[in-house]
């Protein structure tokens, strides 16, 4: 993946129908376009392995976003689907729910947009209006984690309170 190039990479159209000769399409591929479909206002969607947030897909310990004011803001609450085969319908099923706020997420809550989502044993994927800001909440993302996993070994860690993440929605309009 380090020595990816844009000639390796598969062009496909809205009906996710590949338009690059000789490559073959992700079999994520479904699950990108379901996203699209499901949120007009997504125009990137990153689906990567971090080492660390994808430990979180794996249990049931979440990832604490009240740490920093930055993945508060950034990531609000970062929903986990349940397990599903890489590439399947089912798994396409669960992504769109969760980005579309439905219940059949885990741990999913009633408000708010979701844009960041843990796939249970798979890995992650964020959405962003543009491909840079879907990156960077997948680096946000990663460091939530490590900063979890560490406060967790460490103890008596200090999380923004409701109040504090009040004032930030306020202060950043979201």
């Amino acid at each position: 993946k380090a020595i990816l190039q844009a000639k390796d990479i598969c062009k496909v159209d809205s009906n996710g129908e590949c338009t690059s000769s000789g490559i073959k399409p992700s079999i994520e591929t479904s699950i990108h376009m379901a996203v699209y479909r499901a949120r007009p206002d997504v125009n990137a969607v990153v689906h990567a392995h971090p080492v660390f947030a994808s430990t979180f897909c794996a249990v049931e310990a979440k990832i604490n976003t009240r740490l920093t004011a930055e993945a508060r803001v950034i990531l609000g609450e970062p929903v986990k689907t349940p397990y599903a085969l890489s590439g399947s319908k089912q798994l396409s099923h669960y992504v769109t729910a969760a980005v579309s706020c439905r219940s059949e997420a885990k741990n999913q809550t009633a408000a708010g947009i979701c844009n960041v989502i843990l796939m249970e044993n798979h890995g992650v994927i964020a959405l962003g209006s543009s491909l840079l800001e879907a990156f960077h909440r997948i680096e946000v993302l990663e460091d939530a984690a490590k900063m979890t996993l560490a406060t967790h070994v460490m103890g008596n860690c200090r999380e923004l309170s409701d109040s504090e993440i009040i004032e930030l929605h306020k202060f950043f309009d979201k």
